[in-house]
């Protein structure tokens, strides 16, 4: 720990407490720098460490000796706040007891939530019952929390060398101290229980692992590993499960690694207190907000959209941070982000969001998503996360989505289906969309679209005058200087004026530095961080070594680009500064950097083969657990786009490329680095592999002619072909199958190199398969290639296959082609295989084509099966076509079927189709029926009609109809009960509304003095109803499991409407 120079109070802005002496020992250790002390107020009772980690300046204090609890850590950190007025956030870290056997002593725990353990109160029975609630830390650091552990897990942990450097600073009798310490403080080792001996077995040593969920923490220290697994027992294992598997936070990464919340973070912090009001106090965006519309803000390039859309959100966040059931995601298109800018992966974003903001648990339909794939190593696609995300969306009373940049989204990933289904979401679900764009007629086009128009509004986005002023004022104040301060109200007017028209014109530097910085960032595959490109231009090819004296300050790279590039400070992302600079570099990058692409590939491969990058001894790489290049800034980027520059440049076949594809243990690195889906154990994947997965044709060539297995399988049981295959590489796949390559090999999950294909949708590579002669009907992970095909709607390689005489009724996971089709609503597709000649009458779990696409309510699926002869009588899951319309509330689709012929008369689980449409409560498709010819009087097994059924069930719109088209009122069922009677007893059943049914009835001439069968009148039978509720309230629920209390209120108005008939009657029978 390194002394520095003396800071203030206000440049320290974060807070470390401890409650332990031991635990201020071990933060102590952590500090890069310590820093002299500072005087502090004669009330602050605490003493304090100040230093650095990293950039920042922490302050670290302990509770007092002896004291514990939370009153006492309220107490050091008011003090601390008081004292140190700049501190943004207070950070509890301290010693831990982990729930065994995943959390071992010396394993880290980041809290995600922290629950109170011995908060609650004591029941009468003696019982302890927790009261508390798990608390999350704000979503900044949440943020923060998401992006750490994504870190983690591709390997960038220093825990083992700050271990090392702890050992190196302090002798090894202090740290035998602090291990007997702990060993003691949790219980660990024998301990003795009167005068036995209890031996622990001793666990297999492995490195030290990184927890991510719920801390149970509490007012004293639990030393007793019984009370602690007590304790976890009593929050239902929450502790064990959360830290044991972070089910949900897996779960939520496997969505979608993408998070936009440092760009966030980023572009809020470059607003300029005061700008960007004049949106937010508009008449459109007020609008917006109190109604479910769109408002689409289209700007020129540098009119401040990206800055004002973090404004928006940041505002949404504040108003709606208390409300549980509004749903906020965002997501900022990017053009350095263009490889990840796809619509699976922008719906995932969403999906992810709404999802983590749910208003308990992660919902059960995500659960289930990723359970369906991740055991068999699948991705879900386009349909099932739209499906899912739909289901989310549901689940809030409202929902907010913003996009920024439009376009900056690639027309050729996706953008106009992404921004159908946006507003699918908003017509039909009420989502507000909120979107920014350049002036792109596609664009314009579709936000002017005539669908709706009345919940559609536009505002232009321009550097408005206001906006100008504050930021001007802003930098002139700091700025100090009396001549600005002189011309300040004439400069911020022409600097306005001119901002109305802005034109940004971009000069490079000519020096050798500034332009292999540019190159970089132009061509680079993704964003980079500043620490990756100070790497790359410190990598000298044909060197066997890495010189970090080469390393350039990160000022003299972005100095030297004249204002070309920028820094993102969340992030520490380096990119150029605009989207029109990136547009313009990409468009001239050939003139410009014309062996880039070369120059990337040379420094990435030098660098993965430096001698002190790389460590050449394969029994180091293995005891290392294959993490040799951990802590080497430029290794990830490098390992995972090398062969995609090397594909692109003239070096595809130079003895560098050679000499990583045959370097065994760069091999087992790269794989080790990998993020790809399906790469396992590092130790089984041979040079063939990397060049069919990156599409290097010449190496591949190469290595064939030094006669490379071309059968040899990966960790998975993919061979070169399926690897080729998967990431559409047209050249390699035809040389591999050229030179013999098994076209039927299967891998691990029996997926042939075809299945691959079809799944990953490389449409090429399919005709090249099957016209090469690869068989149609293998099954590939119990799916055939037609039915991965239409797993993902890919309605070409369906096409190219039905044209290559797929068997059109062979299933997929029970599932036949045209019932894979119509479930996922490619009515395409469904004409496509209608046309070819498919059964449209084999079931498909339980229900044919037609009654699948009736009970989710495709009506254009639904007419073009009946125009094709689908029969409207078949049952599905015991109702017909028509059945499943009615309880699915699809009018339009009722119709269709009335109209071409569909029976009136069948009957479902004893109800007649008029009894399902009125206890569906549907108004429409009741009077449809009735139009159409249905009976009124019509009974079902209950011996009831429509009418009595209606007032059973508590519909009185219903009601109403049936009494306008002509029901009897006076009609009784077999027990004697009159429509009152029904209305009074539907009120202990899943009603809606008894109390307006009653009046309703009373009101069209109900007698309220009827008796039924046992002599009761409807008021009697309420009474009667009341009383036993009362008595029988706890068995009541357990029968039926509603809620007493709506019972009660809902038979107490009923019988109060009686009454109030009762009374009413009797008033005018005495005589005037």
């Amino acid at each position: 720990m390194e002394s520095q120079t003396k800071l203030s109070h206000e440049d320290y802005h974060v807070g470390w407490i401890c409650a332990l002496p031991k635990e201020r020992t071990a933060a102590s250790t952590m500090l890069d720098r310590t820093h002299p002390n500072l005087q502090v107020p004669a009330n602050d009772q605490n003493t304090y460490t100040l230093g650095t980690v990293g950039k920042h300046s922490v302050v670290i204090a302990c509770l007092p000796k002896g004291a514990i609890g939370t009153n006492e850590a309220a107490t050091v950190i008011a003090q601390m706040f008081s004292t140190f007025s700049s501190i943004k956030i207070v950070l509890m870290v301290g010693i831990g007891g982990g729930i065994p056997p995943k959390v071992r002593l010396g394993d880290v725990v980041v809290g995600t939530e922290v629950i109170q353990w011995d908060f609650g109160k004591a029941e009468h029975n003696g019982v302890f019952k927790l009261t508390s609630k798990p608390k999350q830390p704000p979503r900044a650091l949440l943020t923060v929390i998401s992006e750490l552990e994504s870190g983690h897990d591709l390997g960038e942990s220093k825990i083992p060398q700050y271990l090392d450097d702890i050992k190196a600073k302090f002798p090894p009798k202090v740290i035998a101290k602090w291990i007997e310490f702990l060993k003691t403080v949790f219980n660990l080792g024998n301990q003795s229980a009167g005068n036995d001996q209890i031996s622990k077995p001793q666990k297999k040593p492995r490195d030290v692992n990184i927890h991510y969920g719920l801390i149970a923490s509490g007012n004293q220290v639990i030393k007793d590993a019984k009370r602690r697994d007590g304790i976890n027992k009593e929050l239902d294992g929450n502790v064990l499960s959360q830290l044991d598997g972070k089910e949900d936070l897996e779960i939520l990464n496997w969505i979608t690694p993408i998070d936009y919340g440092p760009q966030h973070s980023d572009y809020l912090r470059r607003r300029q207190p005061g700008t960007g009001e004049w949106l937010l106090t508009s008449d459109e965006y007020n609008t917006w907000l109190r109604s479910k519309y769109v408002l689409f803000c289209p700007g020129i390039p540098g009119a401040g959209k990206t800055i004002l859309t973090s404004i928006i959100i940041d505002n949404l966040i504040t108003r709606f941070n208390s409300d549980s059931t509004v749903g906020i995601a965002y997501i900022y298109c990017n053009f350095n982000r263009s490889h990840e800018q796809k619509l699976d992966n922008l719906l995932a974003s969403l999906l992810k969001q709404l999802a983590a903001q749910s208003q308990s648990a992660l919902p059960d339909i995500v659960k289930e998503l990723h359970k369906s794939h991740f055991a068999r190593q699948t991705r879900p696609s386009d349909q099932d996360i739209i499906s899912t995300l739909r289901s989310v969306i549901k689940t809030y009373s409202r929902v907010f989505v913003i996009v920024d940049a439009l376009d900056e989204y690639p027309a050729s990933n996706g953008r106009a289906k992404f921004l159908t289904e946006l507003f699918h979401l908003h017509d039909k679900y009420g989502v507000n969309i909120f979107a920014t764009s350049r002036f792109i007629p596609e664009i314009t086009k579709i936000f002017e679209c005539e669908t709706m128009p009345e919940s559609r509004a536009t505002v232009e986005i321009r550097a408005h005058d206001e906006d100008v002023r504050n930021y001007l004022d802003g930098q002139i104040s700091q700025l100090g200087d009396n001549l600005l301060e002189e011309y300040r109200e004439h400069i911020k007017t022409e600097i306005a004026n001119a901002a109305r028209g802005i034109i940004q014109t971009y000069n490079s530097d000519s020096r050798n530095l500034a332009t292999h910085v540019l190159s970089w960032i132009t061509c680079a595959r993704r964003a980079l961080t500043t620490l990756e490109l100070q790497h790359a231009m410190a990598t000298e090819v044909n060197e066997r070594q890495f010189d970090e004296d080469n390393i350039p300050e990160v000022n003299k790279m972005v100095s030297l680009c004249a204002g070309l590039i920028t820094i993102d400070e969340e992030s520490n992302i380096i990119r150029l500064v605009h989207y029109t600079t990136q547009e313009y570099f990409e468009r001239t990058w050939v003139e410009w950097f014309p062996n880039a692409q070369t120059d990337i590939t040379e420094r990435c491969i030098t660098y993965l083969l430096y001698d002190n990058i790389l460590d050449e001894n394969l029994d180091s790489f293995y005891s290392n657990g294959g993490g040799i290049l951990k802590s080497k800034a430029l290794r990830i980027y490098a390992v995972q786009n090398w062969g995609h520059h090397a594909r692109i440049s003239a070096t595809e076949h130079t003895p560098l490329v050679s000499g990583l594809l045959e370097n065994k243990v760069a091999l087992l690195v790269c794989n080790d680095l990998m993020s790809w889906r399906g790469w396992g154990n590092f130790r089984e994947t041979e040079g063939v592999h990397f060049a069919a997965y990156f599409g290097l044709w010449k190496s591949m060539t190469a290595m064939i002619g030094k006669g490379a297995d071309l059968e040899i399988k990966d960790s998975t049981g993919r061979t070169p072909l399926h690897w080729a295959a998967s990431e559409g590489h047209e050249v390699v796949t035809g040389v591999l199958v050229d030179n013999g390559a098994d076209l039927e090999a299967k891998d691990d999950r029996g997926r042939t190199p075809l299945g691959w294909a079809v799944s990953e949708r490389r449409e090429v590579i399919v005709r090249l398969l099957v016209d090469k002669g690869a068989n149609l009907e293998t099954e590939s992970d119990g799916r055939t290639p037609l039915g991965w095909a239409l797993l993902g709607g890919y309605e070409a390689i369906v096409r190219l296959l039905v044209d290559k005489n797929v068997n059109l009724e062979t299933k997929s996971d029970g599932w036949t082609p045209l019932g894979w089709a119509v479930s996922r609503e490619y009515e395409a597709i469904v004409r496509l295989l209608v046309d070819k000649g498919a059964n449209l009458e084999i079931e498909s779990d339980g229900r044919t084509p037609l009654g699948w696409a009736v009970s989710r309510g495709y009506e254009a699926i639904v007419r073009l099966l009946v125009d094709k002869g689908a029969n409207l009588e078949v049952e599905s899951d015991g109702r017909t076509p028509l059945e499943w319309a009615v309880l699915g509330g699809h009018e339009a689709i009722v119709r269709l079927l009335i109209n071409k012929g569909a029976n009136l008369e069948v009957e479902s689980d004893g109800r007649t189709l008029l009894g399902l449409a009125v206890s569906e409560g549907c108004e429409a498709i009741v009077r449809l029926l009735i139009d159409k010819g249905a009976k009124l009087e019509a009974r079902d097994e209950d011996g009831r009609t429509a009418l009595q059924l209606a007032a059973f069930r508590g519909k009185p719109v219903v009601v109403s109809v049936l009494i306008e088209k002509g029901a009897k009122l006076e009609a009784k069922d077999r027990n004697g009960k009159t429509l009152l009677h029904l209305a009074v007893e539907g009120g202990l059943s899943v009603s809606d509304n008894q109390e307006g049914v009653v009046r309703l009835l009373l009101d069209n001439g109900g007698d309220p003095d009827a008796e039924d069968k046992n002599g009761r009148t409807p008021l009697d039978l309420a009474v009667q109803l009341e009383k036993e509720l009362e008595e029988e309230l706890v068995e009541k629920v357990k029968n039926d499991g509603s809620d007493p209390e709506t019972k009660l209120k809902q038979l107490r108005a009923v019988k109060s409407v009686l009454l109030e008939k009762m009374h009413q009657t009797r008033d005018e029978e005495v005589p005037a």
